[in-house]
């Protein structure tokens, strides 16, 4: 299996970079896409890269913000067909953070004609034998979203407790990868929750931890020390001062994602 981070706010030298995330994991001949970050970056990165788009079996999409859903439509575009997307309920919802709207740059039904075949999220469910996707995980930790987050209903603002949020596993023998997008609702209840049916082994992608101090972050690592996590890739949102903590305080591998990078796992 191979990760594959083709969006990021970071990249190797030859690649583009945006404040985004997007990660395609190649398992066998298909692919399976994980957000598609702000633009169409991603797309340039992947023929940079040689990449066959139209092995794209799924796309999910972890939660309904623009550096994440925001190349959507030039994805869909690329690949022409009915493609199936995965979302979490009224993830098209206006989302504003702070006063600036934060949300997709389109409508559900633009998607639509675009080619996405939208199916919602309200329990686990699986694409495969190996690869499953998870609802929103319980809020079981001190950890909250942000409160400069907020969703409109009704024409009223209010928090948003990104209720949509997916996060994508890829089991292997009892063992599972988590890729997230931001962790909105806090990384030590997305990894707690999975650890309820598999042994969390490698965990990818955004913490959102960049503006936390260094006692919550060691909180995280002490959640990460008990469930024996072995491997951190992580970028994004995750900060570059939770990642020197978790570099100087956990004895794991643990590497910062940049665009263009292939992991094999």
């Amino acid at each position: 299996m191979k990760v594959i981070v083709l969006c990021n706010d970071k990249s190797l030298e030859g690649f583009e970079n945006e404040h985004g995330l997007s990660i395609l994991v190649e398992i066998g001949e298909e692919y399976y896409l994980f957000d598609t970050g702000s633009s169409d970056v991603a797309i340039r990165n992947a023929e940079k890269l040689n990449i066959d788009l139209s092995k794209i079996t799924a796309i999910v999409i972890s939660h309904a913000h623009y550096d994440h859903i925001g190349g959507l439509g030039e994805f869909l575009k690329k690949l022409e067909n009915k493609t199936r997307v995965y979302i979490g309920p009224n993830a098209f919802l206006p989302k504003f953070s702070g006063e600036r709207y934060a949300g997709p740059p389109n409508s559900k039904e633009e998607y639509e004609k675009l080619g996405a075949e939208f199916h919602e999220v309200h329990e686990i469910i699986s694409l495969n034998e190996n690869i499953h996707i998870l609802p929103k995980a319980p809020l079981v930790t001190w950890e909250r979203p942000s409160k400069e987050f907020n969703i409109l209903i009704n024409n009223k603002k209010r928090s948003d407790f990104f209720d949509e949020e997916l996060t994508m596993l890829i089991t292997n023998d009892g063992s599972v990868n988590v890729i997230t997008g931001c962790s909105h609702r806090g990384i030590g209840n997305i990894v707690l929750n999975v650890s309820k049916r598999w042994k969390v082994e490698n965990l990818i992608g955004g913490l959102h931890l960049r503006d936390k101090g260094q006692s919550d972050i060691e909180k995280i690592i002490d959640i990460f020390k008990d469930l024996k996590i072995k491997r951190l890739l992580v970028g994004h949102c995750t900060g570059d001062n939770a990642i020197k903590i978790f570099m100087k305080n956990l004895e794991i591998d643990v590497k910062e994602i940049v665009g263009g990078q292939i992991f094999e796992l």
